[in-house]
């Protein structure tokens, strides 16, 4: 398959150019960045390939043959360095932006309210095993009815009653409360918005608070 970046495959492009240098010295630097992968001393195609760089699931993207590199190898060399000491400084900085942003975010989580009180309090394991069994009960019926335009009002009142169930199942449950947190961005900002779902996974009680703070862009992106 021929590399979507065939630039330096084939061996006739010998000659180095500023185009091929910073398209060399940026495959060299995802490739330290843990990007891609490099493979070295190939046969690609026939051609003996010296570099050839290819994604995480083995496409081929580029490389450099041994022609090509046998013309040009102390140049190559340097910009495998270069390529080199700036992933490494990329990688420096997102450490630290991590570790910044990791902070942020235990800031951001002191500000959540208390954790609320989940429903109910009065565990009945049998009241709570005949509700769940009612609520599959209805749910198998609304299958029956799913695809039918004239049924949408029978369905209206089968979700209806299976909410009320869920809600009685909470006053029977003995919670087993868990809770998560999450980290995201509004779309296009630096604004960093820290969620908290607090849930029982036994009977669907769900509660969910989030808080937000716009931080500095450098604190973002480079």
């Amino acid at each position: 398959m021929r590399a979507k970046m065939s630039y330096m495959i084939d061996g006739k492009e010998a000659e180095m150019n500023a185009q091929k240098k910073v398209k060399i010295r940026e495959g060299f630097k995802r490739v330290f960045l843990g990007e891609y992968t490099l493979k070295e001393n190939v046969v690609i195609e026939g051609t003996r390939v010296r570099y050839a760089i290819c994604n995480k699931s083995g496409r081929l993207i580029g490389g450099i043959s041994e022609k090509t590199y046998s013309e040009n190898a102390d140049e190559i060399e340097k910009l495998m360095e270069k390529a080199r000491l700036l992933a490494a400084k990329e990688l420096a900085w997102q450490e630290e932006r991590d570790a910044e942003l990791a902070k942020r975010e235990e800031t951001l989580r002191a500000k959540l309210p208390a954790i609320p009180e989940a429903p109910g309090g009065d565990p009945d394991p049998t009241r709570e095993e005949e509700i769940k069994a009612k609520i599959e009960e209805l749910k198998g019926e609304a299958e029956r009815f799913m695809g039918d335009p004239e049924s949408s009002g029978i369905l209206l009142g089968i979700e209806s009653q299976i909410g009320r169930l869920h809600k009685e199942l909470q006053t029977y449950c003995d919670h087993e409360i868990k809770v998560e947190y999450s980290r995201e961005w509004l779309s296009g900002t630096s604004v960093m918005v820290v969620s908290r779902r607090v849930y029982c996974p036994k009977c669907g009680w769900e509660h969910v608070d989030s808080v937000h703070e716009e931080l500095p862009e450098s604190v973002v992106w480079r």
